[in-house]
């Protein structure tokens, strides 16, 4: 089973609580007050994004195409739908994008495509403002993840900014920031 049939069966049983771990966010405790508060820090997300690329990188700013690649159930790219006048959400399962769907229906947010993910991104047309990606990466075999990492990058318009959350280990490979050293050269011949 690849991690694509794990998040397709996410999708299915349990999407919020898949997207972000809290027993509030489970299928059996989900209140709307709690789908509120979730889809709430989705747009205090995208705002922080926006407000990080603005205070250190261009101060004006003002994306008018969005990728979200891991987009789930639509908790960030309906945010940025507000923010600029195009937003694409990418995401593996069909399942994540049928609740995103229904979640931006329920909002009347209408300039938001949502597409089917794979590792070239085959789906997507164009270039990106801004393209983003958070609490995905960690869930990706590092070898594919830098293969969607390189796509990804590849989709940036020049001026467009990446925002794309990625998990390491301080004190695994410390002294290289995480990677782990080069391997040693094969002995020399005497």
């Amino acid at each position: 089973m690849t991690t694509d049939d794990e998040w397709e069966r996410w999708g299915q049983a349990d999407p919020y609580y898949g997207v972000l771990t809290n027993d509030r966010f489970r299928r059996a405790n989900l209140t709307e007050q709690a789908r509120a508060e979730f889809m709430q820090s989705g747009s205090a997300h995208a705002g922080h994004v926006l407000a990080v690329a603005r205070r250190h990188l261009d101060p004006t700013f003002a994306p008018s195409r969005v990728l979200d690649f891991g987009c789930g159930v639509g908790r960030v790219v309906i945010p940025f739908a507000s923010l600029a006048p195009e937003a694409v959400g990418l995401d593996v399962a069909p399942s994540m994008l049928a609740e995103a769907r229904r979640n931006c229906d329920e909002r009347g947010v209408t300039n938001v495509r949502l597409l089917l993910s794979d590792d070239d991104l085959s789906a997507l047309d164009g270039d990106f403002d801004l393209v983003h990606s958070c609490i995905v990466f960690q869930h990706i075999e590092p070898t594919r993840g830098t293969r969607v990492f390189q796509r990804l990058v590849e989709r940036l318009r020049p001026g467009g900014i990446g925002a794309l959350h990625v998990t390491f280990a301080w004190d695994a490979h410390a002294d290289s920031y995480g990677q782990p050293p080069p391997p040693a050269p094969p002995p020399m011949p005497s």
